[in-house]
């Protein structure tokens, strides 16, 4: 039941985005007060279950480790992702938390709706949406695009962002967990971060079940300065030997 939210990439993105180097906070930090909770024999209604319930791997139960780098030049670092159902579907709609370790808590917890038009994110630990913001359409045939008009608020900034998203054609990719069939999604995007902006590319490789297994994040400043960030899929599952 896991993937990453390109929105939660880019909070993680702009959060070093005025540093000359980025770097991973946190990494190695054990799970917050925000992890998912368990999630039973919770049931995901047939109307739900839509592309982006799919795509975004949200009918898979395991932990999924990855490999992360932000910024060129420095060392690739480990985080884990794991997704549950916070309760039953009602009205339609059904909620999910995702908790993230390791090189990858900076980028927080996040919660997310399950609706019949789409995936929604709700809210983060890091950094949360004024209003819900979508993630994924009900649909992604190639040639899919949506809009982004959304404004994030953490503690210490204020993000606007306003860009799109396109299912761009399906791609055959190797990662170091496997080979897998994905769509591409790309997105583009200018941002304003408390007054200082910036544009954001961004390309996403979602397979079926799964949710990204690869993804490739570019957020250049006003003044010329890049944050590169770059997400891989390294393992499915716990690694051999440990408990489950």
């Amino acid at each position: 039941m896991r993937s990453l939210s390109l929105l939660a990439v880019l909070a993680l993105a702009l959060a070093g985005c005025n540093s000359k180097t980025a770097e991973v906070k946190g990494a190695g930090a054990k799970p917050g007060p925000n992890d998912a909770p368990k999630s039973g024999s919770l049931t995901v209604p047939e109307d739900l279950k839509n592309d982006a319930y799919v795509y975004y791997g949200l009918g898979n139960s395991n932990e999924l480790t990855y490999q992360m780098i932000q910024g060129k030049g420095l060392a690739p670092q480990e985080g884990t992702q794991t997704m549950s159902p916070e309760s039953e579907a009602k009205d339609g709609k059904m909620t999910f938390a995702t908790s993230r370790g390791g090189a990858m808590v900076g980028m927080g917890d996040e919660k997310l709706s399950l609706e019949k038009d789409g995936l929604y994110l709700v809210s983060g630990s890091v950094i949360s949406p004024e209003k819900p913001s979508l993630v994924l359409p009900a649909k992604l045939d190639i040639g899919t695009t949506w809009d982004t008009d959304t404004t994030m608020t953490s503690d210490k900034a204020t993000v606007k962002m306003k860009g799109r998203s396109k299912v761009e054609r399906s791609e055959t990719v190797k990662v170091k967990a496997g080979t897998y069939e994905t769509l591409l999604i790309v997105q583009t995007a200018e941002a304003d971060n408390n007054g200082t902006k910036g544009t954001m590319a961004a390309k996403g490789w979602y397979a079926k079940g799964i949710g990204i297994v690869k993804m490739n994040l570019e957020y250049k400043q006003h003044d010329g300065q890049v944050v590169t960030t770059t997400l891989e899929l390294v393992r499915e599952g716990k690694p051999e030997g440990t408990d489950s």
